[in-house]
């Protein structure tokens, strides 16, 4: 978060007289401050928006005057009279807002895990404890090799699983189980294609025998 602050500021208009009611309310507890700064007793009291002082300074040593809603269009002209309007400063916090995260593409009924479509991620296959879907996520970030995972949706003890090697393809079905992939991660599909020979000299798409290819459609 940055913080600009905007210091106090004083207008001076020479010449006017507001106090008494006449265009200002008088702070009556705090009338004729005797051999002080009035700008700063005014600045001490959150009600003050100004002063007023005989003479051209407000740090005279005179009594002052201090005062709260002045409208100046009510106030009067008096020669030797003047008025100082406060204009008080702020502290302005402006946050810069965080991006959010990317999407984890899901996969509801499907559930990954060893001997169907994934490794596991050594010591949190599952991870101990009932976890929600994003602290699973987390528990995943925490592992560079943690590629996908597979969450059931009670939040049970063991419901989350972290794992690596994905092949969707051989993910097992289970309805009670979604699956969350890393975000980045390639869900290219293969496909295969038996009896194909495309090295060796030959033509993609001649027949051969044995052989096959696999090919891989991209998402």
């Amino acid at each position: 978060a940055a913080r600009a602050y905007r210091p106090h500021t004083w207008t001076a208009h020479p010449g006017v007289h507001c106090a008494g009611g006449r265009g200002a309310s008088r702070l009556e507890s705090a009338v004729h401050v005797e051999g002080s700064n009035c700008e700063e007793v005014c600045l001490a009291r959150g009600e003050c928006d100004g002063v007023e002082v005989n003479g051209s300074s407000p740090h005279s040593s005179g009594a002052c005057d201090l005062l709260a809603d002045v409208d100046l269009s009510q106030c009067e002209m008096r020669p030797g009279s003047m008025v100082r309007l406060l204009m008080r400063g702020t502290v302005t916090t402006t946050t810069t807002p965080t991006p959010s995260p990317p999407d984890w593409p899901r996969r509801a009924g499907t559930r990954c895990h060893p001997g169907h479509g994934a490794d596991a991620v050594a010591g949190h296959s599952p991870v101990p404890g009932g976890l929600s879907v994003q602290q699973c996520m987390d528990a995943c970030a925490h592992h560079v090799d943690c590629e996908a995972i597979s969450v059931r949706h009670q939040n049970a003890s063991g419901n989350c699983w972290l794992g690596k090697n994905l092949a969707l393809d051989t993910c097992e079905a289970d309805g009670n189980w979604t699956l969350w992939i890393v975000p980045g991660f390639d869900l290219g599909i293969w496909e295969t294609h038996e009896g194909l020979d495309c090295l060796s000299g030959g033509h993609a798409g001649v027949p051969a025998s044995p052989g096959y290819v696999t090919l891989l459609e991209s998402q």
